[in-house]
């Protein structure tokens, strides 16, 4: 079986490939489709999701991929299965707002054991593997520390999730203190690598799939946040909900979204 570190160098390759091929789509015009309610999919989100599996299929021909548009196998606990968002802030791109990026993962025994997170804006490149910390462009992740006692709250707010939009709105009021700013960047992924490099940052969100979350949790995790769902439960590629916040602010958060009833 492959080690992580073999499989860590794979997905890093390969999503450095990606972020240069959404660049490029990024820099031309391109193709947007409607996909179901309130959602949009672009030409760039098919051809790089094409270019992932098919790269996967040839390295690892047993290896489940559940994927954003195309594909997404059934698999077990024991299988290794591949997460893939070829394109996250799809909403974003089509727009020309250069904040998206592109998320892999992979995990087997119920754990993502690899994350890895492309922002070709930036050239940036994210990624963690279980148990050995999490890095930024081959740097150990230092967050960039807090200078005020304030704090920012990334959060994503769905028109099809309005209660999680009324709790913010209740916290944000209840803490405007306390609170710097408030930002919905319409990208999980990248709002978990924000999150994950800067001491003073939460990010809230309710509106992502299993391929938005499972690179960027992890990212998040051995950088140092803590991550669970708004129950306070430990952080799954299945959750429904997430709150990633610094050690010194997680409890307090999720107490007081608790109370936004």
């Amino acid at each position: 079986m492959p080690n992580n570190h073999e499989l860590l160098t794979f997905a890093r390759s390969l999503a450095k490939d990606s972020g240069e091929m959404l660049a490029h789509f990024f820099d031309s015009s391109f193709q947007t489709y409607a996909k179901g309610i309130n959602d949009v999919v672009t030409e760039a989100d098919l051809a790089v999701e094409k270019m992932i599996i098919d790269a996967i299929r040839t390295q690892y021909p047993s290896h489940k991929i559940y994927s954003e548009e195309t594909r997404q196998d059934k698999f077990d606990s024991d299988d290794y299965v591949w997460f893939i968002d070829p394109l996250d802030g799809t909403f974003n791109f089509s727009y020309r707002i250069p904040v998206f990026g592109v998320s892999i993962a992979l995990q087997h025994l119920d754990n993502v054991q690899i994350g890895v997170i492309n922002l070709p804006s930036t050239q940036d490149q994210y990624y963690a593997s279980r148990g050995s910390g999490a890095f930024l462009n081959g740097k150990a992740i230092n967050p960039v520390p807090d200078l005020d006692n304030q704090y920012v709250v990334l959060g994503a707010i769905s028109v099809r999730k309005p209660e999680l939009g009324q709790k913010l709105t209740r916290l944000i009021m209840q803490e405007h203190e306390n609170i710097r700013k408030f930002r919905d960047i319409s990208a999980t992924a990248v709002a978990l690598c924000i999150a994950s490099n800067h001491t003073d940052t939460i990010m809230i969100d309710t509106t992502f799939k299993p391929w938005d979350i499972a690179a960027g949790a992890l990212i998040a995790t051995e950088a140092g946040l803590v991550v669970t769902d708004l129950q306070g439960n430990p952080w799954n590629t299945l959750m429904d909900s997430c709150l990633a916040a610094p050690v010194s602010l997680h409890a307090s958060i999720l107490s007081k979204l608790k109370e936004q009833t």
